[in-house]
C-alpha cells in the first residue's frame, strides 16, 4: 500500500495535512514503533561460506531495513549459533567447512525513504501506526493541527499499542501454558 494513500488515517484528527508531512511522520512513526517492537518478521534464505564466519545481510523485502537478526536456522530446521555483530551483522559460532543454505528470521522497519508499506504489516499494526502518526503530527508547532493537549493524550495511546504488541509478541513465542489457579473452596 503507498503511504501516501494512508492520509486518511489522519485526516478527523489533523485536517489538511499535505501529504508529504504526513509521509514524514508516518515513516518516523513506522521506522520507531517497528525498532521497539519487532513486529514485522520476515525470513530469507542465504549461503554459508567456507571458511567464513562473519555474514552481513540486506533485506530481501523492498523498502525495508534490517534492525537484527532474529534467528537462523539450518536446512534441516535445527537452530545455528550465532552472535549478533551489528543491525545486519552476524557472526557463526561454528565455522563452516562447506557451502550450505541457511535460513534466517529477520526484523524489519521501513527505510526513512520508503513510499509503501506491505498491506499485511499494515492492517495489523494500523491502530499504532494512526495513534502514533497523530502523536507526532500534533507536536508540529505553527501547524493549523498544533495540539500539545492532544499530542500527550495520541503519544500515551501509542506507547500503550507499543506495550500491547510487545506483550503479544512475547506470547507468541512463550510457549509454556499457564494455569491460574481456582478458589479454593
Amino acid at each position: 500500500m503507498q503511504i501516501a494513500d494512508m492520509r486518511y488515517l489522519v485526516t478527523p484528527y489533523c485536517p489538511n495535512v499535505p501529504v508529504y508531512v504526513f509521509e514524514q511522520a508516518f515513516l518516523e512513526c513506522a521506522r520507531d514503533y517497528f525498532h521497539n517492537t519487532h513486529a514485522y518478521e520476515s525470513t530469507q534464505t542465504m549461503n554459508t561460506v567456507i571458511g567464513q564466519f562473519e555474514y552481513s545481510v540486506q533485506s530481501s523485502v523492498d523498502e525495508t531495513s534490517i534492525i537484527q537478526v532474529n534467528d537462523i536456522r539450518n536446512e534441516g530446521g535445527d537452530s545455528v549459533q550465532f552472535v549478533s555483530i551489528g543491525q545486519a551483522k552476524f557472526k557463526l559460532i561454528e565455522q563452516p567447512l562447506e557451502i550450505k543454505p541457511l535460513t534466517l528470521s529477520v526484523i524489519l522497519r521501513p527505510t526513512i525513504s520508503a513510499s509503501e508499506m506491505n498491506d499485511g504489516e499494515f492492517e495489523e499494526n494500523e491502530y499504532a501506526l494512526r495513534v502514533g502518526t497523530v502523536a507526532k503530527l500534533k507536536q508540529q508547532i505553527g501547524s493549523d493541527w498544533y495540539d500539545p493537549k492532544g499530542a500527550v493524550n495520541f503519544e500515551r495511546k501509542y506507547q500503550l499499542a507499543i506495550g500491547a504488541k510487545k506483550n503479544e509478541i512475547a506470547n507468541r513465542y512463550n510457549h509454556q501454558i499457564f494455569e491460574l489457579a481456582g478458589p479454593i473452596i
